[in-house]
């Protein structure tokens, strides 16, 4: 890691540094070892898989003297001429395998260099170093600590589902892979806070590009899979990711998706006015001919044209449909009503009258959008949920029993839905009597602009006041308090919780750091070779932010705003990304504790 002590220091965003712990300390390393073959297998489990493919790309493997790739729970070849690079979970069966593989007097491959994606329990350790084979061929054994799939910039997924381990591989990875020592905060119990806005933020219509594609298309991760017709009619499936090596997905993902729509609109005729092939094959009319001068220009402008109109067929050209399918689905919806009626909700301006209302002038409304609605009242307005209002809900919106079952399921989250107490176990983690919530105050979104868009997670609030060094510690408290608030508090004669938190002091030593005050450059350009870069200058210290339980694109979104306006990294992580139909599926399996994964 470079040295944030220095004002000239290059700054890599933590995708970039986990791209290199993968590519430069694991593989390069084993790459020029003397000892170590020319070409090399790496052998993966299904969850390193997905790690390293999240991060590198096939090309940069190979370039480091990977010639194949295998998955340590398959069936593979012996190849006792070759090396091998274990990059693996420490499991019982991983270790199993490699043990299996490498001892005896024929193992399957001539040396091992072991990574494991996490730290190794002492038993399994123990396992490998009585197996005195294994040990005399096995040329590496460390820990890497990455167990998480870096999805964007600034965001990572959890791939374990034992929760309480959480916090603590979160700490073992910033001091491992970052070589920074993080405070850690967390969130208290609020033993007067009946209803939750943050439960409300996965089921909530962002209206935004990256949401829309993510909640009304079949998006795959990032990949999105298509239809096109050819010219000689036929018809053909594409498979493309929206991911951050698309530039045109990476500049409108965050715009209202009627902003998107009107630049995607506008780049499109600039371009057909700027490009000689684009011009001819826009204004060319089923059935025209082209002249021999046009089929010239065509041929000469064609590299060009079409590496950018397949970008921009992508997202806007008929064939694809990307913005014009998301436009279509809101008017067959009818989603503006419904995004109007959900905002009203949060900020008390509708009742459940309302939703009952349009749910009844809205015939073909579906199920999903049904639940969302009445799941933001539940949310934002406890104790609301009496017998009567069950009844009437079930009758009126034609509730099945699983739908009323995900409703009441959000008492498992800590909603409280009724004054009585529900039967069988739930997650509570306060006092059943609680006050009612107030009305959420409504923020002035300048960047936005639009009445659909009034509503924003809380994480962003919390990032904020973080940022600003005003987070309540009573409401966040440290895992461990700072060192510099201990000391100021025994001056002060003040609890621990009323010190202000100022900027953390340096605890640097040769390896571990944190970054200091002053200008940190972004990029591989330094300010002397006059380059520039459309990424904001990061002049702090980073922040992460973790939610057990799942994540969504509006807090995903908030986080690269604030990563802008507070001039630090802002990176958040979650046990995965869901989409609204994810979160409902999660939600309708929550009836009892043994679903909760």
């Amino acid at each position: 890691m470079a040295d944030l002590s220095s004002s000239r220091s290059v700054y890599r965003s933590f995708k970039q540094i986990l791209h290199d712990r993968l590519l430069k300390d694991m593989l390069h390393t084993v790459r020029t070892t003397k000892q170590s073959t020319v070409w090399k297998v790496l052998v993966m489990d299904e969850i390193t898989v997905k790690v390293m493919s999240s991060s590198c790309k096939m090309t940069e493997i190979t370039e480091e003297g990977i010639s194949l790739v295998e998955n340590i729970g398959k069936s593979r070849q012996p190849l006792p001429a070759l090396d091998a690079v274990y990059f693996i979970q420490p499991s019982q069966n991983n270790v199993e395998s490699l043990i299996g593989d490498m001892s005896g007097k024929a193992p399957r491959y001539k040396r091992a260099f072991v990574f494991f994606s996490s730290p190794v329990p002492r038993n399994l350790l123990n396992t490998i170093k009585s197996e005195a084979s294994v040990l005399a061929r096995v040329a590496v054994l460390r820990e890497v600590n990455v167990e998480f799939l870096t999805i964007d910039t600034q965001i990572m997924t959890k791939l374990w589902n034992i929760y309480l381990e959480i916090m603590a591989r979160i700490h073992a990875i910033m001091n491992s892979v970052l070589k920074e020592f993080p405070h850690v905060r967390y969130r208290a119990p609020n033993p007067h806070a009946g209803g939750s806005d943050s439960k409300v933020a996965p089921i909530m219509h962002e209206w935004t590009y990256d949401a829309m594609c993510n909640d009304l298309l079949d998006i795959d991760g990032s990949k999105y899979t298509y239809e096109v017709t050819t010219s000689s009619g036929k018809k053909e499936r594409k498979e493309v990711l929206l991911a951050d090596n698309d530039p045109i997905w990476m500049e409108i993902r965050d715009l209202h998706i009627a902003d998107a729509s009107l630049q995607l609109t506008e780049k499109m005729q600039e371009f057909g006015k700027k490009n000689e092939a684009a011009q001819l094959r826009l204004n060319n009319k089923e059935g025209q001919e082209i002249s021999t001068k046009e089929m010239q220009k065509l041929v000469q402008a064609l590299p060009q044209f079409q590496d950018q109109i397949d970008k921009l067929s992508l997202h806007i050209h008929k064939r694809a449909q990307i913005a014009t399918t998301i436009n279509d689905q809101i008017k067959k919806d009818g989603l503006n009503d419904i995004g109007k009626l959900e905002q009203d909700l949060v900020y008390g301006e509708a009742t459940s009258k309302d939703i009952l209302s349009m749910i009844d002038s809205k015939q073909g409304m579906s199920q999903d959008n049904k639940l969302r609605l009445l799941l933001i009242y539940a949310a934002t307005h406890p104790d609301k949920l009496d017998t009567a209002k069950r009844l009437q809900w079930t009758k009126l919106a034609k509730l099945s029993g699983e739908d009323m079952n995900t409703i009441t399921n959000l008492e498992c989250l800590g909603v409280s839905l009724s004054k009585k107490q529900p039967e069988g176990f739930s997650l509570q983690f306060r006092p059943r009597k609680v006050s009612i919530r107030p009305t959420r105050k409504e923020k002035n979104q300048d960047e936005m602009g639009w009445q659909l868009s009034r509503f924003y997670p809380l994480i962003e609030d919390v990032v904020a006041e973080l940022g600003k060094n005003g987070l309540p510690k009573e409401q966040y408290p440290y895992v461990k308090l700072p060192v510099s608030l201990v000391g100021e508090a025994s001056v002060t004669g003040q609890p621990a919780s009323a010190v202000p938190l100022k900027k953390p002091h340096s605890v640097r030593t040769i390896r571990y750091n944190w970054a200091a005050a002053g200008k940190i450059s972004v990029g591989s350009a330094s300010s002397d070779s006059g380059s520039s870069t459309n990424e904001p200058t990061i002049t702090g210290t980073r922040i992460f932010v973790f939610i057990v339980g799942g994540m969504t694109r509006s807090e995903l979104r908030t986080m690269r705003k604030l990563t802008a306006q507070l001039k630090r990294e802002v990176i958040i992580g979650s046990t995965s990304l869901d989409n609204p139909q994810q979160f409902l599926q999660k939600l309708r399996s929550l009836t009892t504790i043994d679903d909760i994964d």
